[in-house]
Formats: structure tokens, C-alpha cells, sequence
């Protein structure tokens, strides 16, 4: 490929980025477009539905509902008379005990349930399939405030399993955070399966900050053993760094596995533009590039700076062993 067409592609690329800065796009914005996008169009109809004929979300990020936070929402409800903000279902065949499953609104379905005793709900019906279903989960999830680490890293791998999010960039832009932060998340899926399901039983356990040391120090560990311990911090409200301190004393020994390198992340520009960022990790590169830009065209644009660099790097050794005159 020509290097004149690369940069035209990279020029528009940024452009577009650029343009949508100047909008104001904000990441809940661009939440909401992709929403809409999954979303079929049209008006969606309104309907009291019975809640014992509503189906739980399997693809639910969220492993833990405030008490007291359900307390408060039940409270609102009641005060105001009605639920301000539907809930959302799509209809189901096949499942003899239900008609409905939840799209969006566990706490509000729970607060009906369980606190207010109602048998219905005022809901919004969407007709979905699978993939839809989770990429609306996941999008409506991924904004909220209050959200536990595991919680989110749950929410990305829905977004990147169902193509809502193609790569660790655009999940961040999603989610208004930075890259690097994402790429932290993504680790929670790395922890064994009993460790994993003792931080989602206590979540304030273990956070984007210490998930790379309770990840080094599970190598080579019992993970039951591992995920006791962190249940036993749990039960005591242990702040995570104070859980890390309690792992390493316990599981970190002379012949653990050292310490990852720390990878350094560096932007990647052409033509004086940012095309996407690089992180080494010893020999290993990984680039996460913009949208609009082709991998196949970088590495062509690779291997043409290589072969340069290699020849003039074959041009020096030859001018300093010719015979000067």
C-alpha cells in the first residue's frame, strides 16, 4: 500500500476522532448511541408486567446489591408513587415459568420484589436476540456510578465477547476511563475460578489497583487456599491493600514466580498523528489501534521503516570500512 494512501486514512481517522470531540460526545453519549443502534426501532410498548413471570438476566455483571441502597430505592418508589424509570424485557418462548427477561433494571425489580411486595411492574418490552440482550446489559451497566472492579471486568468481557466492544480502546472510550485501565480489569478474568468467586462474594476485596499482585500471587498457590483467605479478609472489611499484605505473607515465597514486568505503553504516530498505542512487555509489542485504521496497512508501514532502517544502517557500515581516498 501506498504510504501517500496510509496517511490519508490515518488523516481521516483523526479527523473523525477530533469531530467528535468538538460535538461533545461524552462516553454516556456514546453509550446511548450504541444502545440505540442494537436497539429496534420504533416505539417500544409499556406494559405492567407480572414479576413472577420475569426471568433474571443471565448476562447481569453486577454480584452484590446494596441492602440499604435497595432500602432507599424501595423508599423513593414508595414516596412517589410509581417507578420513574421503567425497567426493560424482552419477550421469551420456550421457558414454561416465564414470558420475560430482564434487559435492565435489576435493582428496581428487586426493590418491587422483595421490599415492596408488588406483583407487577411497569417494564418497556424490546424484542432482542441473545447477543443484543447481553450488549444491552452491558452498555446500560458499564456507566453507573458506584461499580466494584470485578463488577466492570464482568461488563467488558460482555461488551468484547459480543462485539458491542472490538478492543480494550473502544471499551474504554465507552466507558469514559483510560485504556491502560481496562487492560487491568481484564486480569480479574485471569484469577482461578474459586479465587474468582470469592472477590465476587466480597468485591471491595480486591480492586483495579491490586488485581495484578492477587493475580502473580495465585501462581503456583492452592486457589482454594487463596480464596479463603481473601473470604476470611472479607468477613473482617480488610482494605485490598491490607488483603495483599495478608496473601503475600502467606503464599509469596522465595521460589514464587517473579513480579510481570510492568509494560510500558507508548502512543504510535504517523504523520504527526496518533494513530493508536504500543505496550512492550520484554520482546512482545501489542498495538490497540484507532478506529478507521487497517492492521494490515501498519504492518506494511512496519516492514517498510524496517527494510529502511536496514538499509541504511548497511550504507554506514559500508561507508566505514571503504578505503578513503
Amino acid at each position: 500500500m501506498a504510504r501517500n494512501d496510509f496517511l490519508k486514512k490515518v488523516e481521516a481517522a483523526q479527523a473523525a476522532k477530533q469531530r467528535q470531540a468538538a460535538e461533545g460526545i461524552r462516553a454516556e453519549d456514546a453509550r446511548k448511541a450504541a444502545m440505540e443502534m442494537i436497539r429496534p426501532g420504533g416505539t417500544h410498548e409499556m406494559i405492567d408486567a407480572p414479576i413472577a413471570r420475569i426471568r433474571r438476566s443471565p448476562y447481569q455483571p453486577r454480584m452484590l446489591f446494596d441492602e440499604s441502597a435497595l432500602q432507599d430505592l424501595a423508599n423513593n418508589i414508595r414516596q412517589v408513587g410509581r417507578l420513574r424509570q421503567p425497567i426493560e424485557l424482552r419477550p421469551i418462548k420456550g421457558d414454561p415459568d416465564h414470558d420475560y427477561e430482564l434487559l435492565d433494571g435489576e435493582r428496581r425489580l428487586q426493590a418491587h420484589e422483595r421490599i415492596l411486595k408488588a406483583a407487577t411492574i411497569p417494564a418497556f418490552v424490546i424484542a432482542c436476540d441473545d447477543q443484543s440482550a447481553a450488549k444491552l446489559s452491558a452498555l446500560s451497566f458499564i456507566g453507573r456510578e458506584g461499580l466494584r472492579a470485578i463488577e466492570q471486568a464482568n461488563a467488558v468481557k460482555i461488551l468484547l465477547d459480543t462485539g458491542a466492544a472490538t478492543s480494550n480502546y473502544t471499551a474504554a472510550s465507552l466507558m469514559g476511563r483510560a485504556e491502560s485501565y481496562v487492560r487491568l480489569l481484564r486480569k480479574f478474568h485471569a484469577l482461578p475460578p474459586a479465587v474468582f468467586e470469592a472477590v465476587g462474594a466480597y468485591p471491595d476485596t480486591v480492586t483495579a489497583t491490586t488485581i495484578e499482585d492477587v493475580v502473580r500471587l495465585c501462581e503456583g498457590a492452592d486457589a482454594d487456599a487463596v480464596a479463603k483467605l481473601i473470604r476470611a479478609e472479607g468477613e473482617k472489611g480488610s482494605a485490598p491493600s491490607k488483603v495483599v499484605a495478608a496473601l503475600t505473607r502467606k503464599f509469596s515465597t522465595a521460589s514464587a514466580a517473579p513480579r510481570r514486568a510492568v509494560p510500558t505503553v507508548t502512543p504510535v504516530v504517523a504523520a504527526g498523528v496518533e494513530i493508536g498505542r504500543a505496550r512492550a512487555v520484554g520482546k512482545k509489542i501489542t498495538i490497540d489501534l484507532i478506529e478507521g485504521i487497517d492492521p494490515a496497512d501498519v504492518l506494511e508501514l512496519l516492514k517498510a521503516a524496517l527494510a529502511a532502517r536496514q538499509a541504511s544502517l548497511e550504507k554506514k557500515e559500508s561507508d566505514a570500512i571503504a578505503p578513503k581516498e
